[in-house]
């Protein structure tokens, strides 16, 4: 138990051959985990339970070629019972198949360090995969370890998490384009080697599509990244082109990499988590910590679109209150309302002996506030299109 967390008063065991009668029903096996799914209509639906410190769920195709989901590498589920009440599942369609009824995927597990694993291998039926980040105080991962193909079902990616992987070699597809968003300040965007990011619409053609040179049949849509760290690994390519000569129009390609110093929420949601003791020093370290870089780092990559923009960039304005600042709001009661609100913890006792505990005092006092902004850019080709 750190320092900061409240006592709790020991309780005499009078009493103790008193007994309770708890009665209680059988559990099905959904209702013991964090995570719950449903499938409505064309709607897939997964959510976690915000009181779960972290989970990870994983998506899969099963021997019958249905779309599954397990967690903590636990048991599979066909997507659990929808609204109804019945059993319900989805099956894929065959790589480079176009799935009669596609369906959308929404994710948003809560609270927590949670990851989320695709596993597809390039099976269709998906259209709309959207991953929404809870906003919350934790460290959420995304990784796409397969092929994941939208084509057939015209479909778009949007992703919000603090770590976006690709795996090397694998591909995504999204005709309606990709949008991928870094949220927190450890903040990262990821594209392994030889991996494939594509927002042309063309002819699914099987299992292996040629998405540098086949012929657009519809304008390619925009691909954006907005992260802290964006990297583009050795031979990765990220196409948002129409062929030459093309009546269509290409898409296009923006990288922001930016990164602020921690804003005012983030301190009193620090404050509120010392206060109740769910937080620890390097949470608190993370914070105090007054430095900011953002980078865009691209190797040998094909980057095609119609324009391709590349931005990293930072805010190097604090606002961590000073010592000066903290003892004017107990001198004359003035200051802002973060100061005034650290000052009250800080006379109360809490923010004292958390931070006297945790060594982050000196973190307070004496750490400078540093700025970095990085590109580098090696990319073999990138051809603007028509």
């Amino acid at each position: 138990m750190g320092p900061w967390a409240k006592k709790r008063k020991k309780h005499a065991k009078r009493n103790s051959r008193r007994r309770t009668n708890l009665s209680y029903e059988t559990l099905e096996r959904r209702q013991l985990l964090a995570v719950t799914a449903s499938l409505t209509g064309s709607e897939l639906t997964i959510s976690g339970d915000p009181l779960i410190s972290g989970v990870e769920v994983e998506l899969a195709i099963n021997a019958n070629n249905e779309i599954v989901w397990s967690q903590n590498g636990g048991g599979t589920f066909t997507n659990n019972l929808n609204t109804a009440g019945a059993p319900q599942a989805y099956v894929m369609s065959p790589p480079g198949t176009i799935p009669v009824d596609p369906i959308n995927v929404t994710i948003e597990l809560g609270n927590g360090n949670d990851s989320i694993v695709f596993k597809l291998d390039g099976w269709t039926g998906l259209q709309d995969v959207t991953i929404v980040d809870a906003g919350d105080y934790d460290f959420d991962t995304v990784n796409i370890l397969s092929t994941l193909d939208l084509l057939p079902s015209d479909g778009e990616l949007n992703i919000q998490s603090e770590d976006i992987a690709f795996s090397a070699g694998m591909t995504v597809a999204s005709p309606k384009g990709i949008s991928l968003s870094g949220t927190g300040y450890d903040a990262l965007i990821a594209i392994g080697a030889n991996a494939t990011l594509s927002a042309r619409t063309i002819l699914p053609s099987g299992v292996n599509p040629d998405h540098e040179g086949d012929r657009s049949i519809a304008d390619s849509a925009t691909i954006s990244f907005a992260s802290k760290t964006i990297t583009v690994a050795e031979d990765a390519a990220i196409l948002a082109h129409v062929e030459n000569g093309s009546p269509f129009t290409a898409g296009d390609i923006e990288m922001n990499a930016s990164e602020e110093l921690p804003a005012a929420f983030e301190f009193y949601d620090l404050l509120s988590d010392i206060a109740t003791g769910n937080v620890s020093a390097s949470d608190v370290f993370d914070l105090f910590d007054q430095s900011a870089a953002a980078t865009i780092d691209i190797g040998a990559a094909d980057i095609r679109g119609l324009s391709i923009e590349m931005d990293a960039r930072v805010d190097s304005d604090t606002v961590i209150p000073t010592m000066s600042e903290i003892q004017d709001a107990v001198l004359n009661g003035g200051g802002p309302l973060l100061v005034l609100q650290m000052t009250s913890d800080y006379l109360s006792g809490e923010l004292t002996e958390f931070l006297t505990a945790t060594g982050m005092f000196a973190a307070w006092f004496a750490k400078d506030v540093t700025s970095a902004a990085v590109l580098s850019v090696a990319v073999v080709d990138s051809p603007t299109g028509t």
